[in-house]
């Protein structure tokens, strides 16, 4: 079993980790931290275990919920207390998220879900 922080190294602040999600091809796994408002992307190696790639912040205070989107091109975290949503543009051959836009209106939002 790994035990793995989704933290920067030395950060002292409360946090509780949220949602976990994975990429549909099964290379990346995605975090987030209510707290550190940010999210933890990992790859996942052969053998199972994680490697950090990069932890990003979502621009809004607790990342209530996030999840990529249908065809994996974008991952959308909303924010329980600043009433936004932050888009990210993901590139699927790194797993890397690219900041786009946090500027979406969304009052008290507790979940983001697509529908097919």
């Amino acid at each position: 079993m790994q035990v793995i922080s989704t933290l920067p190294e030395g950060y002292k602040g409360f946090n509780g980790t949220a949602a976990i999600r994975l990429s549909k091809d099964g290379k990346y796994l995605y975090a987030s931290n209510r707290g550190h408002d940010s999210i933890a992307v990992y790859t996942i190696l052969a053998d199972g275990s994680l490697e950090l790639l990069e932890i990003v912040p979502t621009h809004g205070q607790t990342p209530r919920d996030f999840d990529l989107t249908p065809d994996q091109e974008f991952v959308i975290a909303v924010h329980q207390d600043s009433d936004n949503a932050t888009v990210f543009k993901r590139n699927p051959e790194t797993g890397r998220l690219a900041e786009l836009s946090n500027d979406f209106h969304i009052p008290e939002a507790v979940c983001i879900r697509f529908a097919n």
